[in-house]
């Protein structure tokens, strides 16, 4: 597989030049589907797939089983002179990694693939199926002294770099482009973003929604943490209004009017979003679920949190003191009040012990006399605890499945449901808990 070489990009932001580097992500493109390591295993077709001779219990794996590539297929086939059109759906994914811990240094890396590769191959670094396609800047452009204006121009920095990086697939994905496969047979591709694959600071800066605020739905912000019924349930984010807004910079000079434009649909005041010129993009549709983000560093961490406020630091750390030794079970000899900057694979092996470890759990005199309790209601509030944190754990190693079907979807609807119906004991034992975060509000949006 013959790659890009890499380009240094300058741009100047407030008379200081900041450096980037990318390579061009249609080349990457063109050598991750030409590359005949994966020729035979290559998807080129949507699919439906069922688990019953009946055709009654739909099953989802690979990109090619879901809606989307269906969606994206119907589209191209009514435009003119797209027969056999392959839709090669685009993931790019990029963190901010902190490198040292002193002098704050960082990289910013961005990784693209593509959904034709199937996952059981992407997931594994040794197949090399993730390309690292550029390193952004991570200059704070401490010169503006202005804090707002100094974020303003980040955001727009960033954006910039991205488009430069993505500009080749405006053209490719709107006319398409004669590719190679591995197999040797040339179709017309139609590169088209379909994923990002980031946490929510990224998620917030990258699409252009407001920090703290849902990027997929126009939930109010302070219905996070509630679960709305189907026929309360907010509107999507629709991608046309957003442009119809940002559009309005263009035609009008009145740059208070255009922000409070902005400030109307809950987006931030961005003069060119990246993804204004990618086709057939729904930005707000392209956040996938992120296992280790938004599950394991977000949801488990929380509920660790809330477990260990409503428990009490010393019976935890001393239950998991008392874990016999295990293959499989990480004993933490020190407890769990104490962990700093805990990994995602520490999170793991909590989410593993943490129903164990409040089985029998009861509210201690001190805190039912602190909280207004009746000790009456001691024993029912331990087992609240327990089907709260039961349901959360159950999501989370549902949603884990390697192979879904429309029951394990429902599954994990049920399991929210059942969340939702006791979090409030955590409240109740300590009113400074609230649910209203973006991260625990997003299970919600795992079944579509």
């Amino acid at each position: 597989m013959v790659l890009p070489s890499f380009q240094r990009q300058t741009v100047k932001v407030h008379g200081r030049v900041v450096e980037y580097y990318m390579r061009d992500a249609l080349k990457c493109i063109k050598a991750l589907y030409g590359s005949p390591q994966w020729a035979e295993h290559l998807l080129v077709v949507p699919e439906r797939h069922y688990s019953d001779p009946e055709l009654s219990t739909r099953l989802y794996s690979d990109m090619n089983t879901g809606d989307l590539w269906w969606a994206l297929q119907e589209e191209l086939q009514l435009r003119p002179n797209t027969e056999g059109a392959t839709v090669i759906p685009v993931l790019v994914a990029s963190d901010k990694t902190l490198l040292t811990q002193f002098r704050n240094k960082s990289a910013y890396p961005v990784y693209i693939t593509i959904g034709n590769i199937p996952k059981d191959i992407r997931k594994k670094p040794s197949q090399y199926a993730q390309i690292l396609v550029g390193y952004l800047p991570t200059d704070r452009l401490d010169h503006i002294d202005v804090k707002a204006r100094r974020t303003l121009a980040t955001h727009e920095v960033i954006h910039g770099c991205f488009q430069r990086i993505l500009r080749s697939l405006n053209t490719a994905g709107f006319h398409g482009v004669m590719l190679a496969g591995g197999d040797g047979q040339v179709r017309r591709c139609f590169p088209i973003l379909a994923g990002l694959v980031v946490d929510y600071p990224e998620q917030a800066l990258l699409i252009g929604v407001k920090y703290g605020r849902c990027m997929t739905c126009k939930v109010n912000k302070n219905d996070l943490g509630s679960l709305l019924a189907n026929d309360q349930r907010p509107a999507d984010r629709n991608p046309d209004e957003a442009l119809l807004v940002w559009r309005i910079l263009g035609q009008n000079p009145d740059w208070n009017a255009y922000r409070d434009a902005c400030n109307r649909i809950g987006m931030k005041p961005l003069r060119r979003p990246f993804w204004v010129d990618l086709p057939f993009v729904n930005i707000f549709r392209c956040i996938t679920p992120d296992v280790l983000h938004q599950l394991l560093q977000g949801v488990v961490k929380r509920l660790t949190e809330w477990i260990i406020d409503v428990v009490g630091e010393s019976i935890i750390d001393k239950r998991c003191r008392m874990l016999p030794p295990n293959h499989s079970i990480r004993v933490f000899t020190n407890g769990l009040s104490g962990l700093k900057n805990i990994s995602g694979t520490e999170h793991a092996f909590i989410s593993a012990i943490l129903v164990g470890l409040i089985n029998g759990f009861q509210p201690s005199a001190r805190r039912i006399s602190a909280c207004s309790l009746n000790p009456r209601d001691a024993r029912t509030i331990g087992r609240r605890v327990i089907r709260a944190t039961r349901a959360l754990i159950d999501f989370l190693y549902i949603a884990q499945c390697l192979e879904h079907s429309d029951n394990t979807i429902g599954y994990l609807h049920q399991k929210l449901h059942d969340f939702h119906q006791d979090k409030e004991v955590f409240i109740g034992l300590d009113a400074t808990n609230h649910f209203n975060y973006p991260k625990l509000h997003w299970l919600q949006h795992y079944m579509e």
